[in-house]
C-alpha cells in the first residue's frame, strides 16, 4: 500500500524545492591544498561547470554533469559522480596544467556522502560502501577491492603521494595501495581539511601535526575503547543509539552521568544531538547525529521544520544542532541539508 503524503509533508517538500529553485544559481566554494605541491587552489563549482584558480589567477576550467565531490594531489582534480541508484561511480582525472581530463567508471554501489571520495597521485579510488560504512573500496588497475575497517568512516582525505586518511567515528587509519594501519592517539572529527606541512585541521578548529601523529602509527589493531586522554570532544552517533550502546562502546572507562540537550539526566533510552556523556575523569563528550536537530533522538518532521528555520533565518541553528544540520559535512548548512533530512524522515 502506498503511503499517503499529509498536506503538512507535501507543504515543507513545496518550501523545499521553494528554496531550491532560489538558490539554484549559488555556486560553490571549495579550498583545496595539494599534498604533494603544498599549494592552495580555489574550487568553483556551478552547475556543471567546474573553475580552478591558483592565487586568484584562473588555471583551468571543465564540464563535469552530476558532480559530487573532490580530490587533489599532484596537480591533478579528482572530481566524483555517483549513480547510486544504477550502482555507478564515474571518475574524472582533471589535470588542469595540460588542460586533460581521464575518466573512469566503477561499477560499485557507494555511499552517497561528498567526504568520502579520494584518489592518489596514480589515480587510484578510495570511497565508502553503500551497504557498509566501515568498509572502503580501493579501485585501482580496473580492479576494486574491498578493506573492512574496525569503525564507521565519516571522511576520506588525500594527505601524501599515495596515501589517504580515513577518518572513523572513533580512530583514524592511514590507507596506502590498499594496505592500511591505524594511527595511535590520533582523533579528528569531521569535516577535515588539509593545511599544508603536515597540519590537519579539524571542525573544532584544532590543528593536527600528522608527521608527528604517522611516527607512532599502530599496526596491531584494537577493539578496545579509547583511553581516557583520546576522548572525543564531539562523538558522531547513528540514529537510534542508545544510553547502553555508549556504556559499552567505553566500556573501559566509567560513565558517570548522562544528559539530554535540554541538561536533564537520563538512565536509558536514546540518545540525541547535543547529549552529553561524562566521565570518571571529569571529561565529557557531545553527542551528534546527523540530521536529528531537536535533541530527541528521532528524524521527523520537526526536525525538516528545523532545518527550514534556519535556511529562512527565522529561527537559527547554533552548537552541535549546527553541526548535525550539516548532512553532507561541506561545511555549510544548505538546502541539500535539508532536502536529505527530508528523504531521512
Amino acid at each position: 500500500m502506498r503511503k499517503k503524503i499529509s498536506a503538512a509533508t507535501l507543504a515543507i517538500l513545496v518550501l523545499i524545492l521553494s528554496i531550491v529553485n532560489a538558490t539554484a544559481d549559488d555556486y560553490s566554494l571549495f579550498h583545496l591544498t595539494d599534498p604533494v605541491s603544498e599549494l592552495s587552489y580555489t574550487i568553483t563549482q556551478n552547475g556543471d561547470e567546474i573553475s580552478v584558480k591558483l592565487n586568484s589567477s584562473q588555471i583551468g576550467v571543465t564540464y563535469i554533469e552530476n558532480a559530487c565531490s573532490f580530490s587533489l594531489c599532484g596537480d591533478v582534480l579528482s572530481i566524483f559522480s555517483n549513480d547510486d541508484i544504477n550502482g555507478n561511480v564515474n571518475c574524472y582525472f582533471f589535470d588542469f596544467y595540460s588542460n586533460s581530463i581521464d575518466s573512469a567508471t566503477i561499477t560499485a554501489y557507494a555511499y552517497n556522502n561528498p567526504l568520502c571520495f579520494a584518489a592518489d597521485i596514480n589515480k587510484n579510488v578510495y570511497f565508502v560502501s553503500q551497504s557498509d560504512i566501515s568498509q572502503l573500496s580501493f579501485y585501482s588497475n580496473n580492479r576494486c577491492n574491498k578493506i573492512k575497517l574496525l569503525s564507521p568512516v565519516k571522511e576520506l582525505l588525500s594527505v601524501s603521494d599515495v596515501g589517504i586518511l580515513a577518518i572513523c567515528t572513533d580512530r583514524v587509519y592511514y590507507v596506502e595501495n590498499g594496505s592500511y594501519k591505524e594511527i595511535s592517539g590520533l582523533q579528528l572529527s569531521a569535516p577535515v581539511s588539509y593545511k599544508g606541512n603536515g597540519v590537519i585541521r579539524d571542525i573544532s578548529g584544532y590543528e593536527h601535526n600528522l608527521r608527528e601523529a604517522q611516527a607512532s602509527v599502530c599496526t596491531e589493531f584494537t577493539t578496545k575503547a579509547p583511553e581516557a586522554f583520546d576522548i572525543p570532544e564531539i562523538y558522531f552517533c547513528e540514529v537510534g543509539s542508545t544510553v547502553s550502546k555508549i556504556k559499552k562502546a567505553f566500556a573501559s572507562l566509567e560513565v558517570t552521568r548522562i544528559t539530554k540537550a535540554d541538561g536533564k539526566d537520563i538512565d536509558s533510552g536514546k540518545l540525541g544531538t547535543g547529549s552529553t556523556v561524562y566521565f570518571e575523569n571529569n571529561e565529557s563528550m557531545t553527542v551528534i547525529i546527523n540530521g536529528e536537530l531537536t535533541g530527541e533522538g528521532n528524524i521527523n518532521s520537526r526536525d525538516v521544520k528545523a532545518i527550514l528555520n534556519h535556511l529562512c533565518r527565522k529561527e537559527l541553528l547554533s552548537g552541535s544542532f549546527l553541526i548535525a544540520a550539516d548532512t553532507d559535512g561541506d561545511g555549510e548548512v544548505t538546502t541539500k541539508d535539508a532536502l536529505k533530512i527530508a528523504e531521512m524522515y
